[in-house]
């Protein structure tokens, strides 16, 4: 059975963390500044180190991107088009005695394609075949 100081050791190893900051009830994300790759890191590590099945989990409605695409005020990333759940110590240390996550998500729905990923390449593109011709 864990216990909540095993998830402020997981915190403090994977993000580099002060324990001694962390209470239960601490956002992870906005007070920390967790996010994107990080996040995502420590989510794994907490899979691998604490046996939790994070089958059902779904990134997008606990933490923002890396960086966005300036694309994004258009084609929003699936991380803008629902209401965040907060992940706090109190909630991971829930779901590793359990060993498995299982937040009930609210109903969504997620675009097939991501916009505002495929605009930025576009954008890329274009401003490198204009860089080429630009330069003849």
């Amino acid at each position: 059975m864990a216990i909540i100081e095993d998830i402020y050791q997981l915190i403090e190893s994977e993000c580099g963390m002060n324990p001694n900051k962390l209470s239960p009830n601490s956002d992870i994300v906005d007070e920390f500044c967790v996010y994107g790759d990080d996040f995502e890191e420590l989510m794994v590590a907490y899979s691998k180190q604490i046996n939790v099945n994070l089958d059902t989990y779904l990134w997008y409605f606990h933490s923002r991107e890396e960086a966005d695409s300036p694309f994004a005020f258009i084609f929003p990333p699936p991380d803008q088009t629902v209401k965040r759940i907060v992940i706090t110590p109190e909630l991971l240390l829930k779901y590793a005695n359990s060993k498995a996550w299982s937040i009930n998500y609210p109903e969504h729905t997620l675009p097939k394609r991501r916009w505002d990923i495929i605009s930025l390449y576009i954008f890329f593109v274009a401003f490198a075949i204009i860089g080429v011709f630009w330069g003849k």
